[in-house]
């Protein structure tokens, strides 16, 4: 059973928005995604990226808004699915957080 749902955006359509609450990671595998905090765009995930992986690690709202800025293709994990991977595969979370530490680094130095 695949634990991926492939998931298809048009150009503007907003994937989540700031305050939503989150149980997905998405994984871009075509076109761009921008991540928004009101107006302002604080940056841009092309393929091979991921984001809105906070929601898979708790239960908090989303921090910010994902738009599709062209069409985008992706892939959708679930956070049950992705705990099943975590209990299986603990190198997928280690890589995670991995992303994650250098994602605060790169804010903390803006």
């Amino acid at each position: 059973v695949p634990i991926m749902q492939e998931v298809s955006f048009p150009r503007g359509h907003q994937i989540f928005a700031k305050g939503d609450l989150g149980a997905s990671l998405y994984i871009v595998y075509e076109g761009e995604v921008g991540i928004f905090n009101g107006p302002q765009l604080l940056t841009t995930f092309r393929q091979g990226d991921f984001f809105g992986e906070l929601a898979l690690l708790d239960a908090e709202p989303r921090s910010a808004t994902a738009v599709a800025q062209g069409a985008v293709r992706a892939f959708r994990l679930d956070q049950d699915d992705f705990y099943d991977v975590m209990e299986e595969r603990g190198e997928v979370l280690r890589n995670i957080l991995r992303v994650l530490c250098q994602r605060l680094r790169r804010q903390n130095e803006a």
